[in-house]
């Protein structure tokens, strides 16, 4: 009973079995992990209403352009488009 317990006990996997650097390494990684899903999640947020090419925003370019062959693709076309020629004009504002 006392050699299965301790079979039992080697073989299980979890926090214990861990060093204590492994499990500040992948608490650090959830942490970037988590703040790099905010920010893009803030960054979509922010270039969702960005008005660009005379379109209020993207959902209005989709809107005005639906007869194209993928019209969200089509507009992201313009918008990077935009986008570059913003950049290279007024540098990363």
């Amino acid at each position: 009973m006392r050699k299965q317990l301790e079979r039992e006990n080697s073989t299980r996997i979890g926090w214990r079995s861990m060093s204590e650097g492994k499990i500040v390494s992948i608490i650090a990684q959830l942490i970037v992990a988590i703040f790099l899903i905010f920010y893009g999640m803030a960054e979509m947020l922010r270039q969702k209403d960005e008005p660009f090419a005379g379109y209020q925003n993207l959902a209005d370019c989709i809107s005005k352009n639906w007869n194209k062959r993928d019209p969200r693709q089509y507009c992201l076309a313009i918008k990077r488009k935009v986008e570059h020629a913003r950049r290279r004009r007024y540098g990363n504002v």
